[in-house]
C-alpha cells in the first residue's frame, strides 16, 4: 500500500524504542494495549444513539464511542512498535467492531430529525467519521502487511463508502472557516489518497484543497487562533498533516509551509503561554497547556528555533482519537527551552498576553462573534508564580445540546459574560455578535486598556474605558463609565476557582489580594458549578465576586491586585 507519510517506517520505529524521551509515550501505549486485549465491545445502541435529541446528552454514547476507537489505535501502535503477534487478533475484533457500526457520524451531527437517508447518514462527513476514517487508514498503512487480506479489504470497503462516496455529497464543511474545515479535509484526503482511485483524486481533492483555503481564512494575519489553544491543536494540527500528506504526494510543487501566515500560526501556542503550565483560555478552550507534541515537534522540523517547546508531559494530544503521527513526527531530541518573559499582542484580535517573572497576565478585546464564542470583550486572567489562577477565564463547560443552541448558549455560566471578568450594566450582561468590537485599543509593554461598551445593548451605557496598568507585583484595573440617560445600575465581577475571603477592604483569592474601595463598594460572593471535562468527576465550582457601589452611579471603579 503507497504511504504518503514521506517516513520510513521501520527506521522511525527503531529510534522511538532507543529514544529516552518518547519512552513514556511507547510505555503508556503498550499498557494501554495490554489492559484493552480482553475486552469485549457491545452494539451501541440507537437508544443511546438518541440520547442527544431527547436529552441533549452527548457522553453516555460517546464514552463508549470513543472508548473503542483509543483501544484500536493503542493495539495498532502497540502492534507496530513491538511486532508481537498477541496484538493481531484483537486488532481484528476491534476493526470490524467498528466498521460494523450503522453510522460513523457522530448524534449532534446527523441531522435525525430530518430523516436522513440510509446512505446519507452512514455517508456524511463529519468530525468522527472522518477521525475514524483516518485511523484506520493508518492501521492499514502501518500494519497493513500483518492483517489478513479481508480486513485490509474490509477497511478499504468501509472507507469508500463514508468518505469518498461522501465527498461526492455536498459537504457544508468546505465552506466554513472553522477546525471543520481542516479536520474534515485532512481526514478526507487520508482516505482518498491512499484508497482513491486516479480518477477519483484528480475530481475530488480540488473540494479538500478549497476547504483548506478556507480554513486559512479564518485566521488572522498575526497568527492568532480565535478558537483558542484547544481549537489550534485540533484544527491547525489536521492542517498540518493535510499539508505535509499532499506534499509528499505532489513531491514538494505544492507547498503550504512557505506562507508567512501559516509560520505566524505556528507560533501561537508559544505566545499564548501563561506561566509554566497555563495557557490563555479564550473561547471554548481550557486554562492548561495543550499544543501537541506531534504539532511541536512537525513545526521544529520545517521553522527551526522559531518554535519554542515546552516541557515535554505538556503536549498531551488534543485529537477526539489518537493518531499514528504522534509517532511518527515525535522528535526523539526533544529538549524543553527555556520559559520567556516578554509580551504577546494579536492586533487583529486583540489579545493581550503579558509573561513576567512573578506573574502572567492576558486581557481580550475583539468581538463577541468569534467560532466557539464566548461574551468576554473586556475580560481578563492571572495566573500567578505557582502556576495557580487567582482570576479566571473558566473556559469551556461540557458540551451538550444547549451549547450549541443560540437561544441557550449564552444562558449558561461558563459561555455568557456573567462567567467572566466583566461588568454588568443594569443587570444585564453582554451580547452575541460580531457587531460589537472593543473600540481605541492600546496595548504597552505595561499597560493594556480598551472601550468595551459595544458589547452592551445599546442605550444602556455611553461608555466603560477599561485599563491595565501592569507592574512587578501587582496589577491595577480601572474603569471609567460615562452613563446613558437609561443607566441605573453598574455591578462589577471577578471570576475564581480559589474561594473568596472578604476582609475590611480586600479579598483573598488564595494568596493573591484584591484591594477595592471599601467606602465605595460593598462585595458579595456566589458560585456556580458545572461539568468542564477537566476535574475528576468532571464538575467543578467557580466562584464570583460582586463589587456593587452604595452610590447608584459610580464614575470609576478601581482595584489593585498584588500577588504574592
Amino acid at each position: 500500500m503507497n504511504n504518503y507519510y514521506g517516513i520510513d517506517l521501520e527506521r522511525k520505529r527503531e529510534a522511538l524504542l532507543k529514544c529516552k524521551a518518547a519512552r513514556p509515550l511507547v510505555e503508556g501505549l503498550i499498557k494501554k494495549a495490554d489492559a484493552a486485549l480482553e475486552k469485549v465491545y457491545s452494539h451501541l445502541t440507537m437508544s443511546e444513539y438518541m440520547l442527544y435529541y431527547e436529552t441533549g446528552d452527548r457522553k453516555t454514547f460517546e464514552k463508549r464511542y470513543y472508548e473503542r476507537r483509543d483501544d484500536c489505535v493503542s493495539i495498532s501502535a502497540a502492534l507496530w512498535l513491538t511486532n508481537d503477534e498477541k496484538y493481531i487478533r484483537p486488532l481484528i475484533d476491534v476493526i470490524c467492531v467498528i466498521c460494523d457500526e450503522y453510522t460513523w457520524c457522530l448524534p449532534p451531527h446527523a441531522d435525525m430529525e430530518h430523516n436522513p437517508s440510509l446512505e446519507g447518514i452512514a455517508s456524511r462527513i463529519d468530525l468522527a467519521n472522518g477521525e475514524t476514517a483516518k485511523v484506520l487508514t493508518e492501521i492499514a498503512v502501518i500494519n497493513g502487511d500483518k492483517l489478513p487480506p479481508y480486513v485490509n479489504e474490509r477497511i478499504s470497503y468501509e472507507v469508500r463508502r463514508r468518505i469518498i462516496a461522501g465527498l461526492r455529497n455536498k459537504c457544508g464543511w468546505e465552506r466554513s472557516t472553522s477546525n471543520w474545515a481542516s479536520v474534515c479535509a485532512c481526514c478526507s484526503a487520508v482516505a482518498l489518497l491512499h484508497f482513491g482511485t486516479e480518477d477519483e483524486i484528480a475530481a475530488l481533492m480540488p473540494k479538500l484543497y478549497k476547504a483548506i483555503d478556507n480554513f486559512l481564512l479564518g485566521y488572522e494575519d498575526d497568527g492568532c487562533c480565535k478558537e483558542g489553544m484547544i481549537y489550534w491543536s485540533y484544527g491547525f494540527g489536521h492542517f498540518l498533516y493535510f499539508a505535509w500528506l499532499v506534499y509528499t504526494y505532489s513531491g514538494g510543487e505544492r507547498n503550504y509551509f512557505i506562507n508567512e501566515k501559516v509560520k505566524s500560526i505556528a507560533m501561537f501556542p508559544q505566545k499564548m503561554r501563561m506561566g509554566k503550565t497555563k495557557v490563555y483560555c479564550v473561547s471554548d478552550s481550557r486554562q492548561d497547556y495543550y499544543a501537541d507534541v506531534k504539532n511541536l515537534s512537525f513545526l521544529r522540523q520545517i521553522y527551526g528555533n522559531d518554535i519554542l517547546y515546552p516541557q515535554l508531559e505538556l503536549g498531551a494530544h488534543q485529537d477526539n482519537i489518537f493518531s499514528v503521527t504522534e509517532l511518527l513526527w515525535f522528535d526523539t531530541d526533544y529538549i524543553a527551552d527555556e520559559r520567556t518573559y516578554d509580551t504577546s499582542y494579536f492586533e487583529n484580535s486583540q489579545l493581550y498576553i503579558k509573561r513576567m517573572k512573578n506573574y502572567s497576565f492576558a486581557a481580550k478585546g475583539g468581538t463577541n462573534g468569534v467560532p466557539h464564542n464566548h461574551n468576554d470583550v473586556g475580560s481578563f486572567m492571572i495566573v500567578d508564580s505557582n502556576d495557580d489562577i487567582p482570576i479566571a477565564d473558566v473556559g469551556r463547560g461540557e458540551y451538550r445540546k444547549e451549547t450549541f443552541d443560540p437561544e441557550l448558549r449564552y444562558t449558561l455560566f461558563v459561555n455568557g459574560s456573567q462567567g467572566h471578568c466583566v461588568p454588568i450594566v443594569n443587570g444585564e450582561y453582554q451580547m452575541a455578535g460580531p457587531e460589537y468590537r472593543a473600540l481605541n485599543v492600546k496595548a504597552g509593554n505595561d499597560f493594556f486598556s480598551l472601550d468595551i461598551e459595544g458589547a452592551y445593548k445599546a442605550g444602556l451605557i455611553k461608555k466603560i474605558r477599561r485599563g491595565f496598568e501592569l507592574y512587578d507585583n501587582s496589577i491595577v484595573m480601572t474603569d471609567v463609565f460615562d452613563h446613558a440617560a437609561d443607566t441605573h445600575s453598574i455591578c462589577e465581577r471577578l471570576v475564581s476557582w480559589d474561594r473568596p475571603q472578604i476582609y475590611d477592604g480586600y479579598v483573598m483569592l488564595g494568596k493573591t489580594k484584591v484591594v477595592f474601595e471599601k467606602d465605595r463598594y460593598m462585595v458579595e460572593v456566589g458560585s456556580e458549578s458545572y461539568d468542564s471535562r477537566m476535574g475528576i468527576d468532571g464538575v467543578i465550582t467557580a466562584h464570583y465576586i460582586d463589587f456593587k457601589p452604595y452610590e447608584c452611579l459610580p464614575k470609576s471603579f478601581s482595584i489593585k491586585i498584588i500577588l504574592e
